[in-house]
Parts: structure tokens; C-alpha cells; sequence
């Protein structure tokens, strides 16, 4: 029961310590550190249910920390708000440091309790290898964890497509998904449902949700 507290208790400190960074002028350690300080704050709620209140808290912080980082982090982010069904779903679009015209870029899907802010250190094994990523938040996922968990993602990640294939800095024929857990699911659904895409990639996700629904946590 004391797990989110005490976590969060861990990335105050981590954030203070981003704070003084960014007084001393140290643009991309303050950086670094407020994406430290949202994945404290981002593992403080992760899976926890015990207090609402101070799962949504936790959950403000982390995406207050994380967009604070982005205009200095190397290479720079950029949030974005993705239009879907009449309403949003808020992205962080990065490039690689040596952006050009026409980048590859790969959709990021997290999964029922991940979130974009997440996929940091994911992010940097991409960039360097010249790939543009965007990590969003899906239906149920993060900042948009109000609306329902519906099984046709594919319709988010076809918003995120339209959305992006608009980009001229991206290579509209060139564009993949990767998703983790139940993105990992979601990322090969995707990819039979969206032509658009040209491969994805499931990591740790399974092939038939009925067949684990039992199993899964409340």
C-alpha cells in the first residue's frame, strides 16, 4: 500500500534535483533528470490501484516532468496532439539527431498500464539507427486512461497514421509500429488492419486475449 507514495517520495527528489540543473543552466542534465523523475513518478502508479487520488497525482507529475524535458533532451521532442473521434491523443514526436527529409518513423504502443513516457530509453536504440519515433497515448492508456479500453486500437494507430503521414519531415511509405505487452498485441493487429504500415514488431504480448482474459489482474 505505500508503494506509490514512497516512489513518489523518490522522484520529488529526483525532480528537485532537475530543478537546481536547470538553474545552474545545465540544459540537458535538468533534462535528463525530469525524464528520471517521470519514470519515477510514471513506476510510482504503474499497476497500483490502492488510492485514485494519488495514482492521478503521480500521473500529473509524470507528464508535467516528461514535457518539461523534451525542448532540451538530445535528440529534442516535441508533444503533439493527434486528433481521434472528436477529441485527442497526446504524442511526443522525436527525431534523429541528423534529421532529414523523408525519416522512417515507428509508432510506439504501450501497454494496459504503460504509458509514452515510458519508452525513453527505447527511443534512443531507434534514433540511433536513424528512425523518428511517436509515442502516444491510446484509449485507456495514460493521459487518456478515461476513455475505454476498446479491442479495434488499430482505429488509434490509423489516427496516428493520418496525423503523421501529414509530416513532411516523414516518410509517409515508411512508417512501422512497435508495441510492448498488450501493445504488443495491438502493434500486429495494427498491421493486418492499417495498410499503411509497413512492418511492426510485438514484443511480450499474446495471440488470443479471450484465451487469458481469466488470468488477467482486476
Amino acid at each position: 500500500r505505500e508503494w506509490c507514495s514512497l516512489w513518489v517520495e523518490r522522484a520529488a527528489l529526483r525532480e528537485a534535483a532537475a530543478e537546481e540543473m536547470a538553474r545552474l543552466g545545465r540544459r540537458l542534465s535538468a533534462a535528463e533528470g525530469f525524464v528520471r523523475a517521470a519514470l519515477a513518478y510514471h513506476f510510482a502508479q504503474f499497476v497500483y490501484h490502492e488510492d485514485l487520488d494519488l495514482k492521478r497525482e503521480a500521473q500529473e507529475k509524470k507528464v508535467a516532468c516528461h514535457t518539461r524535458a523534451l525542448a532540451d533532451l538530445c535528440p529534442p521532442g516535441e508533444r503533439v496532439e493527434i486528433p481521434f473521434e472528436g477529441a485527442s491523443l497526446p504524442g511526443v514526436l522525436r527525431f534523429p539527431a541528423k534529421e532529414e527529409d523523408g525519416a522512417p518513423l515507428i509508432t510506439l504502443i504501450a501497454g494496459l498500464d504503460s504509458t509514452k513516457e515510458e519508452f525513453y530509453t527505447l527511443e534512443a536504440v531507434l534514433h540511433a539507427r536513424g528512425l523518428a519515433t511517436l509515442a502516444f497515448a491510446g484509449p485507456a492508456q495514460g493521459e487518456r486512461s478515461a476513455l475505454p479500453l476498446r479491442p479495434d486500437f488499430e482505429a488509434a494507430v490509423s489516427a496516428v497514421v493520418d496525423f503523421i503521414s501529414k509530416d513532411r519531415r516523414v516518410n509517409p511509405a515508411r512508417l512501422g509500429a512497435l508495441g510492448v505487452s498488450c501493445g504488443g498485441y495491438y502493434a500486429p493487429r495494427a498491421l493486418a488492419a492499417e495498410g499503411r504500415l509497413a512492418a511492426a514488431v510485438g514484443i511480450a504480448g499474446f495471440y488470443d486475449l479471450a484465451e487469458c482474459w481469466e488470468g488477467l489482474p482486476a
